[in-house]
Formats: structure tokens, C-alpha cells, sequence
């Protein structure tokens, strides 16, 4: 049979046992709304720094999911100019001698597209 100073263990250690517990999992489940959290915030980032140059009297627009759009009603509607596939990302847009360039990253790499007119785009060289 245990003494009751045995017995006064035991309920401690158990004790401190499911305590443990409990401080883990309120520790995992607070990590998940962070990690949630940083998800969102990174989302909301990525769409906050979505390249948009005014070009030809158009806004215009490159997206994370590899389009250009370009609106003549200050972004009430877009209209698509160009589709390069989810894989690619348009990171960049800027203007040099009246041509608008792109930049666009796929697999880690980076190249440039130029358009007179925001309806023809070439590989830049």
C-alpha cells in the first residue's frame, strides 16, 4: 500500500503532467492563428505589391499569377492584355522610351517583356 506521501507524489507529477500538456497545446494552437495570421498578411503583401504603372492613359497592372491587365476607368474594370500562366509572377513594370517593360519571374529567373502599345509584348533584349 502507498503512503499518502506516495500517493501526494503521484497527483503532483500527474498533475504537472496534464499541466504540461495543456501549456503545449495552447502554445500550438496560438502558433496556428500566428502562422494563419502570417499566411493572410503575406497574401494581403503580395497583392498590396502588385506592380501598377500609368501607361498610355491606362493604369496598368502586372499580378503574382502572371497577368497584365490594364484599366481606362481608374481600376473600376480591368482588362486582360496578357496571360503568362500561373507559373509566372510579373514582378515589375516600368516605362522607357515610350515602351512599357515587364519584369517576369518563372522557376527563380527573371526576364523582360516590351510592348509599344500594351497589346504586343516581345521577349526584351
Amino acid at each position: 500500500m502507498l503512503s499518502n506521501t506516495s500517493q501526494n507524489n503521484i497527483s503532483r507529477r500527474n498533475f504537472l503532467k496534464i499541466s504540461g500538456l495543456a501549456v503545449a497545446s495552447l502554445v500550438v494552437i496560438e502558433t496556428l492563428h500566428e502562422t494563419e495570421a502570417i499566411t493572410n498578411a503575406a497574401k494581403w503583401l503580395t497583392l498590396s505589391r502588385e506592380p501598377q504603372i500609368e501607361f498610355n492613359n491606362h493604369q496598368v497592372r502586372g499580378t503574382a499569377t502572371g497577368e497584365i491587365l490594364a484599366s481606362g476607368d481608374d481600376g473600376k474594370s480591368w482588362q486582360r492584355l496578357i496571360s503568362l500562366g500561373t507559373h509566372c509572377a510579373v514582378s515589375s513594370l516600368t516605362i522607357q522610351d515610350d515602351q512599357i517593360f515587364a519584369g517576369v519571374t518563372h522557376a527563380g529567373h527573371e526576364f523582360w517583356l516590351v510592348s509599344n502599345d500594351g497589346n504586343t509584348w516581345r521577349t526584351a533584349i
